[in-house]
């Protein structure tokens, strides 16, 4: 189960245990990487078969739907979570006035940020332009694989 309190991020109620643990490793990334406030909330806006949900709200109060489907694997449901949290903390940094490219290329840093892909060694972030595996999600500021 998610920890309440990672970081910057509170979670005032249990998340479904698939949702918490496709977050896991992308809240550590976050929290490793830039400071944004966010809460997240067991609150379900979807009654879609299949869909795991939760809201997240930023320091101003916005909230965004997360969400993943429970028949992907793990590895899929990290992927998913990574770029919709990736958008939240991107809309968040803007409205901060703070770089926007999260999490940033070690490659390219002012240029774009990480992409989320499943590799054959699993989740990862990877830079878009030159294809290169940057580090295993829920690894940044860790450790970095061979790039």
């Amino acid at each position: 189960m998610l920890d309440a309190t990672v970081g910057d991020v509170r979670q005032r109620d249990p998340l479904d245990p698939l949702l918490s643990a496709a977050l896991e490793p992308v809240l550590a990334d976050l929290d490793a990487t830039v400071a944004v406030p966010l809460t997240i909330r067991d609150e379900p806006w979807s009654d879609h078969p299949g869909h795991v949900t939760a809201m997240i709200y930023t320091e101003d109060r916005c909230g965004s739907g997360i969400s993943v489907l429970a028949k992907d694997s793990l590895a899929d449901r990290v992927v998913s979570i990574a770029d919709q949290l990736q958008d939240i903390v991107v809309e968040a940094l803007w409205a901060a006035a703070r770089p926007t490219n999260w999490p940033a290329c070690p490659h390219h840093p002012a240029g774009h940020p990480l992409r989320a892909e499943r590799t054959e060694h699993g989740p990862a972030w990877v830079c878009p332009t030159n294809l290169a595996v940057v580090a295993p999600i829920g690894s940044l500021g860790a450790r970095s694989c061979e790039g």
